[in-house]
């Protein structure tokens, strides 16, 4: 179309779905608003991004927290193509971090620039702790997880309840169960990091009174 030199035109637009609005353009020069003077022959234009959609996924152990600029984002929002976003987390106790992963794929940085639809998770491992048993003289002791009995050395997961339980020798007595030396009231133990478990027992001693008689 033709318009005289001087024509201040009003500029609208209709987004296909999945696509964001940037600005206008004139002559390739970007417009700010949504008016544009007329003072040459002109090409008039439009910047749009595509919206892609975030979906984030925490597995057990841990909370992902992805942010675009300062705002946290939660799963399902959008954002715009090119976006660059900010990856961190929090930890439940007993867990360690591995990597983030984007859409399946192991990945090691902490930013990510989105250009297509991504879910964002992460690989954690539950801690092993190693539970040694030591048995002082006069007492054997045994740890079970649920049914199954534990050998010295051997590795639980972080938060593992084990039940203790004891055979005396003849001679002595049971005082308590000790864990790193500490004094453990009950027959249960919850393991949180690499664990001795032991035992307190008294040998006991007995008075021999021997009585003479006449004769």
């Amino acid at each position: 179309s033709k318009v005289v030199k001087g024509t201040a035109l009003t500029l609208f637009y209709t987004l296909t779905d999945g696509y964001t609005f940037e600005y206008f353009t004139l002559n390739g020069n970007k417009v700010t608003g949504d008016t544009v003077v007329i003072t040459e022959n002109s090409t008039i234009s439009a910047v749009v991004k595509k919206q892609i959609t975030v979906t984030i996924t925490n597995p057990k152990g841990i909370t992902l927290i992805v942010k675009n600029g300062d705002n946290v984002i939660t799963s399902g929002s959008k954002v715009v193509e090119g976006t660059v976003l900010t990856l961190s987390y929090t930890l439940t106790d007993g867990y360690t971090f591995g990597n983030y992963t984007l859409n399946g794929s192991k990945y090691t940085a902490s930013t990510v620039k989105v250009n297509v639809d991504v879910t964002i998770s992460a690989n954690v491992t539950l801690n092993q702790y190693t539970v040694t048993i030591t048995n002082p003289a006069g007492i054997t002791l045994t740890a079970k997880n649920g049914n199954t009995t534990i050998t010295s050395g051997s590795k639980v997961a972080y938060g593992t309840v084990l039940t203790l339980s004891n055979s005396l020798t003849t001679g002595y007595s049971f005082n308590n169960y000790t864990l790193n030396g500490n004094k453990v009231t009950g027959t249960t133990v919850t393991i949180t990091s690499d664990a001795t478990i032991s035992a307190s027992v008294t040998h006991v001693e007995y008075t021999l009174t021997v009585s003479s008689i006449e004769g």
